[in-house]
């Protein structure tokens, strides 16, 4: 079999999003729904996972690049296939196995950095977020090597960079004194969006802030029966104030509505719910569309 192309999938509307991360490398062998590479949308960063499994053949981006949906990340070729793909390695000899074995061992443990002070912002991947739990290691002990301090797989592997021991602390970053000269730092892509759009939506949107008291006794467990039945995605509360919200709007459809000039308003048919998000990247509002038309899973 031929090698295939892996391309960015559906990322919504969403065009010349960033490469921030590279998983994965020439001869690497990946099995299907293994992460490959992460991008960083205006609103979110997401993996483009492995559409089955093989062996990794040319790379076809490098960190920094901009993709769009159907943009060729690299070559997949088949299992086993020769290509590009490393050989697989030989079997070790009976008589070299103990010492081999010895030599493995300590790769088997990835090293855990020390305890971090608990200020540690982690910057890290979902893939290498979910490596790290599975691995059991606390990111926020790992000193990342990639850009702006991104922890990636190899730092997890390795332990990443050595992190500071606490006493060594007070001099890595001494407390500002007076006179010191002011630094500059580069904002994220996610900040330098977000910061505008949140202003706009300031000036522009009415803001109402609105509480109530709901005993959700019931609703807590439809969601805990929901989560046991089905192993899709994790149903959470929001999902479910979502869909309550649509219930709202359709009651008091004036809510959902936008100005026409001076003397209209429109009243909207659709219903798009924005819900704010706390990343390590910032504060992001990624926006549901269709919440109305869309099942609970769905959501």
């Amino acid at each position: 079999m031929a090698a295939v192309e892996v391309k960015v999938p559906d990322i919504g509307d969403f065009d010349d999003v960033p490469v921030i991360e590279i998983l994965v490398e020439p001869g690497q062998t990946v099995q299907e729904e293994d992460p490959l590479v992460t991008l960083e949308s205006d609103k979110a960063t997401m993996d483009v996972p492995s559409p089955s499994d093989g062996v990794i053949g040319e790379l076809k981006v490098a960190i920094g690049d901009a993709v769009s949906e159907g943009s060729v990340i690299l070559m997949l070729e088949p299992p086993g296939g020769s290509g590009d793909g490393a050989a697989p390695e030989p079997e070790p000899e009976p008589e070299s196995a103990p010492e081999q074995a010895a030599q493995a061992e300590p790769v088997k443990k990835p090293a855990k950095a020390q305890p971090a002070a608990p200020a540690t912002e982690v910057y890290a991947s979902p893939a290498v977020r979910r490596a790290a739990r599975e691995q059991g290691v606390d990111l926020a002990g790992v000193a990342g090597t990639g850009r702006n301090g991104r922890i990636t797989l190899e730092d997890l592997e390795s332990g990443g960079a050595p992190a500071p021991a606490p006493a060594q602390a007070a001099p890595e970053a001494p407390a500002p004194q007076a006179g010191d000269e002011d630094e500059r730092v580069e904002l994220t892509r996610i900040q330098r969006i977000s910061g505008p759009r949140l202003q706009q939506a300031w000036q522009t949107i009415p803001h109402v802030t609105q509480f109530d008291e709901a005993d959700i006794t019931e609703l807590e467990s439809f969601r805990k029966q929901t989560n046991a039945e089905q192993s899709d995605v994790k149903v959470t509360m929001v999902a479910l104030v979502m869909k309550a919200c649509v219930a709202s709007l359709r009651a008091h459809p004036v809510v959902n509505s936008q100005l026409d000039g001076e003397d209209g308003l429109i009243l909207k048919r659709a219903v798009n719910l924005g819900f704010a998000a706390d990343t390590p990247q910032g504060l992001v509002v990624p926006v549901i569309k269709d919440v109305d038309s869309k099942g609970l899973l769905q959501v």
